[in-house]
Formats: C-alpha cells, structure tokens, sequence
C-alpha cells in the first residue's frame, strides 16, 4: 500500500489546483564556486543596530549601533569594520550633535559615497533643531559637507553628480543640490522603492510590483523619467551597492547575486544561509576583485564578521535538503547557526512559498502548498520538512516520514525525561512520532467560573445550560466570529476525532457530527470589526472567548476580562473529553526518505535542546511574551521567572499593562508573580489535552464548500453532511 504513496499523492492537490500564472522570471546564472567561512566577533558593546552599508572602494563596512545611556535613552555611534576584523569607533553620540545643541540624534540610514565617504541620514529632537539632516563624512569622520533636508522621505541618496533622491511613499522625488524639486518620478502601485548606488556612480531603485516581479531602475535626469531597467526574481529582498564587474548585488531568497554589467545578467555568488548566514542579520558586506565577501551580521544582538573566501579548502559536508511552504525568519536562522557549526552537515532550505509582499497571502501559501506537494508526488522526497501548511498527519498515515522517538530517546542529552513528553504524546499518530517543535501553547475557550463551573471539558448541553444564565441576547462566542469560523476551530481542534488516518473512515455523517454543525448554524456574525472585543465580556455581551495559553502569565490576562477567576473549558465535545488542543508553530519532520538520517537527525535535534529564553534590553525575561518552551528545563526556567517575575531587577511594578479598546482604556493590568494556584490550574489543563490543533487546507476546503448552502438554508443538515462525508472519504483514502 504504501509503496504506492508517490504516485498517489496527487490526490493531496484535488483543491489545491487553479494556482494562477506568474510572469517568466529573468534568467539567472548559476556558479560552482564554493565558499569557507569564518566567523569573529566584533566585541561591539551595543543594545542594538540602526544600519549597515558596505564602503565603495575602502572595503570597509560601517555599521551604526545604539547603546542606552543611564537614562535609558539610546545613543548612537558609527563604527567602520576592516577586513582585520577590528572595529573602530568613527563617531561618538555627541559628534552628531550641531553647534553645541542639546538633545537627541538618531541615524535613520547609511550609505557608501565614492572615495570612501559615507553619507549618513540623521532624525535630529534637538534644543536648536529638529528634522532631518544628510551628513557627509570621511573614513574617518571628518565632516564633508551638512544638509538639512527640507522634505520628509524615509531614504535619502545621492549619486557620484550630487544629484539628490528622495524617497516618498511610492514615489522618488528628484532634487538639485539646493534641494529645489525638479520631477517626480511614480512606482505605480508598487512599494516604496528602496535606493542604491550604483558601481557606476549612478542612482538605482530597487521596484516591486506586486506579483509582476522586480527590478532595479535607474533615472535619466535628462529626459525626467526612469532610466534603463535591471528585471530581478520576483523574491529579491535586498540590493546593495555594487562593485567592480557587477552594477550592484541582491539577494533573491537567501542567495547573493551580482548584476554582471558586461554579461548584462545576474550571477549567483553565494548561499548566505549555507555559509551560515541569515540574510535579513546582514548589517552590511563589501564583494573584492577577487571574489572576497566581508559581512558583518547580528546574531542575538551582537556583531559578527564573516569572512567568506572563494575555493577555500574546507572539509566535505553531507548536504540536506529541507522542504518548506514558508519558512520563515525563525527557521532561517536556525538553518544558519546550524550551517555555521556542524562539521558533518550543511542545510539547504527550499522554500516554495514566494510572498509577493512582507507576508505571506492565502493564495501564494496556497500555491506554494500544491508546488511542494507536486514535488512529493513526483518523487522529489527532500530529507526534512517543515510541515506548518502540510496536511502532516496524512503524510504520516502514508508512511512518508520517520518516528523520532528513537532518536530522542537514544541521545545523549535528550531522553523523554528531559522534554514535555506529553505534549510530544498528542502528536503521536499509532503510537509514532512524526514531528518535533520547540515549543507550544494551549488553544482553548475560557470562561468565567462563576458562568461555566470548574471544569476543563463540556459537551453542548452543558454549554447550553450556562448560556441560558447569561443576558438576553449574548453570543456565545464573539458576536463577530461567523459559522465557518467556529466550525473550523472545532474540527482543527479534534481533527482525528472526524478521520482514522490509518483505516481511512471518516465520521462527517454521524449523529454527533451534525449536532456540531446545528450549533454552528446557531451563529450570527454581526457586521463590523473587532476594535471592542476586550468590551464585550464585562457588558455582558460575550460569554466565551477562543483564546490561547502561551506562558504563565497569560492567566492574569483572562481573569482580567472576566472580572475574576476562569475556566477554560475548550471547546464541546459529544464524548465530554477535554476540548482544548496544544498548538504549534513550525512542527518539523524527518522523512522516512531521508539520505542521511544520523545528519538530519542532528539538525533536528536542536528544537528539542536547552533555549535562551528572551530578555530585554534591562535583562528582564519576556515572560509575558514567551511560548512554553518544549524542552523540560527551559519550561522550568520560564516557570521560575514567572513566579518571581524580575522582582530582583524591576521593583514591585515590572510589567504594567493597560488594556484598551476604541482608545478609551477598560482596565489596567499589573502582572504579578504567578501563583501556585495558577500553575496548577494550568497544569491541570496541560494534563487533560489529548490532541494537537492540526490543520489540512485541503480537507477544510471540501468541508467549508459543503457546509456553506446548509449554513444559507440551501441544503438540509443531513445532505450537507452526506456530501461531506464522500468528499472526505474520496480524498483521504486516495492515499490508501
């Protein structure tokens, strides 16, 4: 049965088809050249970076940093890095102040000007000034020349003629160098263009249309209008200033890629993540005749060098390929710190989700789903994969990925006792573990006590009862939340309750199923938005909320809401099992596949280990922003530091929180340590969980399609339910 599983997982595309067309992307030259890496810290003592650029024929980096006075207030200063790897302080916060005034100066940007100058873009809330000023400097900090901007951009540059860009929205203003406009020059509908200069002393904007692609356009002064256009992968991020043979460089994905101004094409130079680089860490980094790549980087709020030498000898590393439909900055960075420490292995991530804008759409995650389950089809098996927009537990029952049980349980520094093991044991499918995260939370529905009793599980008659106490006219949940919404949540929260994934039989057609659906046609979604809803339980007008757990602190949270001590009582089942699930972000697989299981297993093994958990820039732990972490000890460490919650470092008021809705303020939330109680109320609920909240797009596509015409009185509950039962059942034993 399941050697058949390649051929038959083109069932997984039955409502992931109609994907749209793209326009052809521009041809892009590959390279061999392999590069060795090597990393050294830069001992900038910093709370944080403001910018980076790459120096034009210095090959110096500069990089702006901030550090917090003892006011708490930052203090900016500029440091160039040269490729001895030391840094060397250019100038100190005061330099930026103007003739002897008093206040604040920022720097909003940098960015290399010929002969090694840099200008620098500085927001200025000063005692003689506040605006803007564009100031020009030597490597050494010596002054060139100051200018006061007198109109509003978010980037300013200025080409080899002291011809001056400004940027605006959507459009780039023209400037002569007494700052009189001369045109404007529009993106149409695009993002705001991003400048840089050009090896050829010329201004380039980096252009994005949308879904049309990129590319980086110069301007013709001349004739007032865009000049000769570079087309660019729609998923160029970044450009940089160029140097030598190419015009300038991007990054398209985690790729650095040179425009080569002779071939008139782009080159692909280097994997940042395969040296063991996140590219959206890059401060700044220059490219030198011989290949050279110098880049600073900020890891966990310190800077690194990389020195990335081409041919360099290092030793052979097995290569593994890790699949996903989005992966995002968290993950990318994980691949990175692993590329840049293992000595076996190096990760390459595929990405097959390509966002037209900062996120992600539905469509383009849609899309991006169908072309990574084409490739499983056609037997294109990557090693690892990211199964966030997977239906996991259908590659699962298939066979397609490996129990990790094993593998934590035979590692040295790991074994069950050192994770949250019964978390784990509601991923499990047959006994088998198939994906491992670092951490989780608890979705679930709260309630006040005093409405729905002390509980953690009911069924739709007890929920019933509690909602007739409650006003005339309540909602059960949000007055917003629509049928389909509520539905949804109900099936992802016990989504192998309705599907044996192993037998293939489904239960959309039971008694109990279309009970659910009844209750779900009982919603009435008003129209609007949800600026009120923090209002709508104190007026009476809300009884539940959908809500979830992350941490320890989360609890002072909903007590808040509801005036007093809650319940979280999940969602209802038949059965009157607990109705909240354990929800996670980025589970991740080994498949059964996989060419070197030991190397894979290595990398993934790093989700389960020891974490840091956050702080800020006090030291203060983000305990009322953290996930439960997965690993036993840091879920302890967190638990620690909620109970004692900073006291040591903050006094008694550590995390004041005001509550607000519509702009008006409902309550003021102090946190305060976590009690015992509240950890046991907590763990209590921790313990009664047996599922995780699993989502398959393409299952949930088929069920909302069917219960649509029930919901607007077109079909009766049983036909609705009948049609969704064969859809199912057609689209999960596709697999068999």
């Amino acid at each position: 049965m399941k050697s058949r599983i390649y051929t038959l997982l083109i069932a997984a595309l039955l409502v992931l088809t109609s994907c749209g067309s793209r326009t052809e992307e521009p041809k892009v030259e590959t390279s061999d050249i392999r590069y060795g890496a090597e990393f050294f810290d830069l001992g900038i003592v910093c709370d944080g970076f403001a910018a980076g650029c790459g120096g034009d024929t210095d090959g110096r980096i500069y990089i702006a940093a901030s550090r917090l006075d003892e006011a708490f207030v930052p203090r900016h200063f500029l440091y160039g890095v040269s490729r001895d790897g030391e840094p060397g302080m250019i100038l100190a916060a005061d330099s930026f102040l103007i003739n002897g005034a008093e206040g604040d100066v920022w720097i909003k940007g940098l960015q290399a000007g010929a002969d090694g100058s840099v200008w620098l873009t500085l927001s200025c809330m000063t005692s003689k000034f506040s605006g803007d000023y564009l100031w020009h400097i030597d490597q050494s900090g010596a002054e060139l020349g100051r200018i006061k901007l007198e109109r509003p951009a978010e980037r300013v540059l200025v080409d080899d003629g002291q011809q001056f860009y400004a940027v605006s929205g959507a459009s780039v203003l023209v400037l002569d160098q007494r700052q009189q406009l001369q045109f404007t020059l529009d993106a149409k509908g695009g993002t705001a263009p991003q400048p840089v200069r050009l090896s050829s002393g010329q201004a380039g904007f980096l252009v994005k249309q949308g879904d049309t692609g990129a590319e980086v356009r110069t301007v013709d002064p001349a004739a007032q209008k865009w000049g000769e256009a570079y087309p660019l992968p729609e998923e160029c991020a970044a450009v940089y200033p160029g140097s030598g043979e190419y015009l300038f460089f991007c990054t398209s994905g985690q790729t650095l890629c040179g425009w080569n101004t002779e071939r008139k094409t782009l080159v692909q130079l280097a994997s940042w993540l395969d040296a063991g680089i996140h590219a959206s860490a890059l401060l700044g980094f220059t490219v030198d005749a011989d290949g050279q790549i110098l880049a600073a980087v900020q890891e966990n709020g310190s800077a690194q060098l990389a020195m990335l030498i081409p041919g360099a000898d290092r030793p052979e590393k097995t290569v593994l390929t890790l699949a996903a439909v989005t992966g995002n900055s968290i993950l990318k960075q994980r691949v990175a710190q692993f590329n840049r420490t293992s000595a076996a292995c190096r990760v390459v991530l595929k990405q097959y989700c390509t966002p037209s804008g900062e996120y992600a759409t539905y469509e383009e995650i849609r899309q991006g789903t169908a072309r990574l389950l084409t490739d499983l089809t056609a037997g294109k098996v990557p090693d690892m994969l990211c199964l966030e927009d997977l239906p996991g537990l259908r590659l699962g029952a298939a066979g397609m990925l490996e129990d990790l049980w094993p593998y934590i349980e035979n590692d040295p520094d790991l074994g069950r006792e050192a994770v949250m093991d019964h978390v784990l044991e509601c991923a499990q499918q047959d006994g088998k573990l198939y994906t491992v995260f670092d951490s989780f939370v608890i979705k679930t529905v709260v309630g006040a006590r005093a409405v729905v009793g002390d509980r953690t599980s009911w069924t739709l008659e007890d929920l019933r009862a509690a909602l007739a106490s409650m006003p005339e006219g309540c909602a059960i949940f949000s007055p917003y939340a629509s049928k389909l919404e509520t539905l949804k949540n109900i099936i992802y929260a016990d989504l192998e309750s309705y599907v044996d994934w192993e037998s293939g039989a489904c239960s959309f057609d039971s008694e109990d199923f279309m009970e659910i659906l009844s209750f779900c046609n009982e919603m009435e979604a008003e129209q609007g938005g949800w600026a009120d809803w923090y209002a709508l339980v104190p007026e009476g007008r809300e009884m539940l909320q959908d809500y979830g757990i992350s941490n320890f602190i989360t609890i002072q949270q909903h007590e808040a809401v509801f005036g007093g001590a809650v319940s979280y009582v999940g969602y209802p089942r038949r059965d009157g099992a607990c109705g909240s699930s354990f929800g996670v972000i980025q589970p991740m697989a080994m498949t059964s596949a996989c060419t070197d299981k030991e190397g894979a297993w290595s990398f993934l093994r790093q989700f389960l280990l020891p974490q840091e958990l956050l702080r800020d820039t006090l030291g203060r732990v983000w305990v009322d922003n953290a996930r439960f972490p997965v690993n036993r000890a840091s879920f302890e460490a967190l638990l620690e530091e909620s109970m004692k919650l900073n006291s040591e470092t903050d006094g008694e008021n550590p995390f004041p929180q005001g509550m607000t809705v519509g702009g008006g303020k409902i309550f003021d939330l102090t946190y305060t340590p976590t009690t015992q109680a509240q950890y046991d109320q907590i763990m209590e609920l921790y313990r009664a969980i047996d599922t995780l909240y699993t989502e398959d797009s393409a299952l949930w596509e088929i069920v909302s399609e069917q219960a649509q015409p029930y919901f607007a009185g077109d079909r009766s509950v049983d036909e609705a339910a009948r049609q969704m039962q064969s859809r199912v059942e057609i689209y999960v034993n596709e697999l068999k």
